[in-house]
C-alpha cells in the first residue's frame, strides 16, 4: 500500500492511497494533476517502519526507466521543472486577470 500527501497552500491536505506498487504512469497523472500546485507531495510507501517518505518529484525519478522513455534523469529534472514554472505563471496570470476583471 502507498500514499501520497498533498499539502496546499492555507494548510489544506488531499490523501490519495493505493494497493498495488504505484506505477509512473500514475505517479507522472498525480504529479500533473496536484503536485504542481501543492507546496509539498510526499509519496509514502508501506509499512512506514521499512519506508521513508520522500517527496514525489524523487519517486518519479526513481520510477523513470531510460530504456523505455529514451530521456536520461537529467531530461526529466529539467521536463519536470519547466512543468512547475509553466503551471506557476499560468496560476499567476489567471489570478492576476480575475484582479483586473473584478477591478471593473
Amino acid at each position: 500500500m502507498w500514499k501520497l500527501i498533498f499539502e496546499i497552500k492555507g494548510r489544506a491536505k488531499m490523501t490519495v492511497t493505493g494497493k498495488e506498487q504505484i506505477t509512473f504512469k500514475q505517479a507522472l497523472g498525480y504529479y500533473v494533476s496536484f503536485g504542481m500546485y501543492s507546496e509539498n507531495s510526499i509519496y509514502q510507501q508501506y509499512p512506514k517502519s521499512k519506508n521513508a517518505a520522500v517527496t514525489l518529484d524523487d519517486k518519479l525519478l526513481e520510477l523513470w526507466d531510460e530504456d523505455i522513455t529514451g530521456t536520461t534523469r537529467e531530461e526529466v529534472q529539467g521536463m519536470l521543472s519547466r512543468i512547475r514554472e509553466h503551471v506557476s505563471k499560468a496560476y499567476k496570470d489567471s489570478r492576476q486577470k480575475m484582479e483586473v476583471g473584478n477591478d471593473v
